[in-house]
């Protein structure tokens, strides 16, 4: 066998073999993700200096270390609650500009969405 076919094979072992990753600290919930989902939180983490309410602590790390699982043919990340609220924040933000299923399936499988505060009608703003 040539050195070529021999790193083939290797690297195909490694690349079927499920990641090894550390058990999930206690309190965190894994949660599995489509590509268009991660990259939504991706595009929301880049704007953290920027937005009003800003990503919860640990989110950017967390979405960092996300690893594909190919049986599911999602990404899974681990989170804590306040990560998972940002995250239907995110994709409650995609829903006014793009796509309402990332928001839709989030909400669906783990019960988590991001409602707005209701808008104070009686506080009109006013030039003058």
């Amino acid at each position: 066998m040539t050195d070529d076919g021999w790193d083939a094979l290797l690297y195909a072992q490694v690349r079927a073999a499920p990641p090894t990753a550390e058990a999930p600290s206690p309190g965190l919930q894994q949660v599995g993700l489509r590509r268009s989902e991660l990259d939504t939180l991706r595009r929301f983490l880049a704007l953290r200096g920027r937005l009003r309410h800003a990503p919860a602590p640990g989110l950017e790390s967390a979405v960092d270390a996300a690893r594909f699982n190919a049986a599911s043919n999602r990404w899974v990340v681990y989170v804590s609650g306040e990560q998972m609220e940002s995250m239907a924040r995110a994709f409650f933000l995609e829903r006014l500009g793009g796509s309402a299923a990332p928001a839709n399936r989030f909400a669906r499988v783990y019960g988590v969405s991001y409602e707005p505060p209701p808008h104070d009608a009686g506080a009109t703003a006013t030039c003058g």
